[in-house]
């Protein structure tokens, strides 16, 4: 396979999806032969329900249409709950760590939670893009993010 060839695949990628799975038990099964997914035919249908029990395999391939869904609605429902009212628009609390959800965890812990989290807490963007607060990127159509949904 020569490296022209492999870059045209790389950047023009056209995803058929074949016939539809019916039922969730037949996810795991061997897709037709015609299917260009033939190594990768489970639409994330077996998402874990915690950080815990995940195993990284077909559900994290980024050419999933389901990653794009996923990955594209959150920002769309972020923006359409922030519309909805403007007071709680930019509310935020939490830890850093999710299972780390309240002050009680510190004093159960001998060894300390997370830190807690609040709009003046620092993303660290490794020095790839400049250093932005949780408070900065909270609002997506002004200052560091700046866009808006149609």
């Amino acid at each position: 396979m020569s490296l022209t060839y492999l870059l045209v695949f790389i950047i023009n990628i056209t995803l058929s999806l074949g016939p539809v799975v019916r039922s969730r038990l037949s996810l795991r099964s061997a897709p037709p032969p015609s299917s260009p997914l033939c190594d990768n035919r489970d639409l994330a249908g077996t998402c874990p329900a915690t950080t815990e029990d995940c195993i990284p395999g077909n559900k994290w391939w980024p050419n999933s249409p389901l990653f794009f869904l996923h990955h594209a609605m959150i920002g769309k429902i972020w923006s359409d709950w922030q519309n909805l009212n403007e007071t709680s628009a930019t509310a935020f609390a939490g830890g850093s760590v999710q299972a780390f959800d309240n002050t009680t965890y510190f004093a159960e812990y001998p060894t300390r939670a997370p830190p807690m989290l609040n709009t003046s807490s620092d993303i660290y963007m490794d020095n790839m893009f400049p250093g932005a607060t949780i408070g900065d990127v909270s609002n997506h159509t002004a200052g560091y993010l700046c866009y808006v949904y149609e």
